[in-house]
């Protein structure tokens, strides 16, 4: 081991100066890549680091994989390391050689602190250059999901784990959790559409499906169901495409969304309603298909005491061209009304975004538009800002 690497890992200051006196290589590596630097910051070292500093090493160097220092001293969690780079002028929102940022090695690594003041530097929340990936994405704790949620990340990014999390539920899935009785199983298994706006459902099957987080396959495998004899799709709560909001009283929603891709068995567009308590009480409300059809992909925006649920990808063939769904959950009854809209609206859009961005307006983003003509469907990416009036049920173009 070089000698300067091995007195900032092990050694004391003196032997540090010692070696930088005795014209030690400030630039030499060890076998993961890293320079003295990156080791004294690894270790949370500050006088060796503002020594090395001092005597010109590389603050741009990088470890193994385009490591840089910040995601070195964020991963060990030392905080005052952390402030130091920011106050030197690191660089916020570099990433390494996989598009990995600050940020998102903070989400990681469930550093709160990291994360607060990355964001107090100017870190940006919805960096998506990891392959469409924010740091909300990586957040499998409650905590982290929190503090980037509350600093505007687009909430479509929240990985399946870390909404668990942030509804009071362990992040990872337990198929423990399922216990029903195989005569409730069959009696729960299969989706249903409410009879009522709403029906609250207190089916076991589904309630522990919510507490469970697991596939419709490991249900299907758990009480022996399926195979060529049925291939009908288990009734899931693990799912894309389902938006989250989080309401005054504590409450949390969860809206609709979707089970597998298209070609699965278990394929299935939702369009129930699930409510969080406090408590860890959880309320299932379901609808007719006719006053809320299946949804994903779509925003839910809170005003007042409704939410506006914009958008949706849908089932193919029941989506209407040229034409925007909109509807409104009232949050103290949960009845869902469809909303008539006018003006210039984007058209069939999911997976965009949406910002409240006035007392009664939402602002739409990004997103993908479907549109159809000779050649059949088309899916483009939308360029275009559209603001919607809930006052007057008013789209416009920004």
């Amino acid at each position: 081991m070089d000698a300067l690497i091995r007195s900032v890992a092990i050694g004391t200051i003196k032997d540090v100066a010692r070696e930088i006196e005795a014209a030690a290589s400030l630039e030499e590596r060890d076998w993961w890549d890293r320079t003295a630097w990156l080791i004294s910051v690894q270790a949370g070292e500050l006088d060796k680091a503002s020594l090395l500093k001092e005597h010109g090493a590389d603050q741009g160097a990088r470890g193994r994989c385009g490591k840089t220092a910040l995601l070195y001293a964020i991963e060990n969690h030392h905080s005052a390391m952390l402030e130091w780079l920011i106050q030197n002028s690191a660089a916020v929102d570099e990433t390494d050689d996989f598009g990995t940022t600050p940020l998102m090695c903070a989400a990681e690594y469930e550093n709160s602190e990291a994360l607060d003041r990355l964001l107090r530097a100017g870190a940006n929340v919805d960096d998506s250059r990891h392959h469409e990936q924010t740091a909300l994405s990586s957040a499998t704790s409650r905590a982290a999901a929190i503090i980037l949620l509350d600093a505007g990340a687009d909430p479509s990014k929240l990985s399946y784990e870390g909404r668990r999390a942030v509804i009071g539920l362990p992040s990872a899935p337990d198929e423990d959790e399922l216990a029903v009785s195989e005569d409730q199983f069959r009696s729960g298994r299969m989706r249903r559409f409410g009879t009522a706006n709403p029906e609250e459902i207190k089916d076991p099957f589904w309630h522990c499906m919510i507490r469970a987080g697991v596939a419709a396959f490991q249900a299907k495998r758990r009480y022996k169901f399926g195979g060529n004899d049925d291939r009908s799709a288990v009734w899931c709560a693990q799912r894309f495409g389902q938006s989250i909001t989080f309401l005054s009283n504590g409450d949390i929603v969860q809206v609709a969304g979707e089970h597998e891709d298209s070609y699965d068995e278990d394929f299935c567009i939702y369009n129930d309603v699930f409510v969080h308590k406090p408590d860890g009480e959880i309320q299932i409300y379901g609808y007719p298909a006719s006053v809320f059809p299946p949804t994903d992909f779509h925003t839910a925006t809170l005003i007042g005491d409704y939410i506006y649920l914009i958008g949706s990808l849908g089932y193919s063939g029941h989506r209407h061209y040229g034409t925007i769904p909109v509807y409104r959950l009232n949050t103290e009854s949960f009845a869902i009304e469809p909303i008539e809209t006018r003006g210039i609206c984007p058209g069939w859009i999911y997976k965009h975004r949406a910002v409240l961005s006035g007392p009664d307006e939402i602002t739409i983003t990004l997103g993908t538009l479907v549109t159809h003509n000779e050649s059949g469907e088309a899916h483009t990416s939308n360029t275009q800002t559209f603001v919607f009036d809930a006052s007057l049920s008013f789209w416009r173009i920004a």
